[in-house]
């Protein structure tokens, strides 16, 4: 079975996994399927972009924003926006989540654990642990370091991924 590996962003920027939870079929994948429906944003068989396009455009609920932003690839959510960001996942628990088993809710605990860690920065996601890990750089053979969010580019922060959108949307 798949997971959704939850990674945290240490003191020093290196994103190390921190925890799993089972099934990441249960975690982004639902919330996508949940919400474009929810929106009218469903396009035809799993094409997303009407979702991810609609986050921050005053399209779904700022909670649910947060919620799918959070999903995003290479996205580092900053301590500040982790107890936000832990109330999202576990409110889409609560309303769509719980007969579906329990992705988004243990998700939401570990995002609530990570915040009270003093030495960590923040968190991230492998949505699925059936992708290549995007918090990890090959150096070799089987040999791989950790993403350093101080030394590596290719990351964006959940923050700034909304106060963009946000800017965006106030432009047009």
């Amino acid at each position: 079975m798949s997971t959704c590996d939850v990674y945290a962003v240490h003191s020093n920027g290196d994103v190390l996994h921190y925890k799993s939870a089972r099934n990441g079929r249960a975690g982004a994948l639902l919330i996508w399927l949940t919400l474009q429906k929810k929106y009218g944003l469903d396009n035809g068989f799993y094409d997303f972009e009407p979702l991810w396009d609609a986050v921050g455009c005053n399209v779904m609920s700022p909670q649910h924003d947060i919620l799918v932003a959070s999903t995003f690839d290479n996205v580092i959510i900053s301590k500040d926006m982790l107890l936000e960001t832990a109330c999202a996942w576990l409110s889409f628990y609560k309303e769509h989540g719980a007969n579906r088993g329990t992705t988004t809710k243990v998700v939401g605990e570990i995002l609530i654990e990570i915040s009270q860690k003093e030495d960590i920065l923040g968190a991230a996601f492998r949505q699925t642990s059936i992708i290549e890990c995007p918090w990890t750089i090959r150096i070799g053979d089987d040999q791989y370091k950790p993403y350093n969010v101080n030394t590596g580019n290719k990351h964006s922060t959940l923050s700034d991924i909304l106060l963009s959108r946000k800017e965006s949307e106030t432009k047009t």
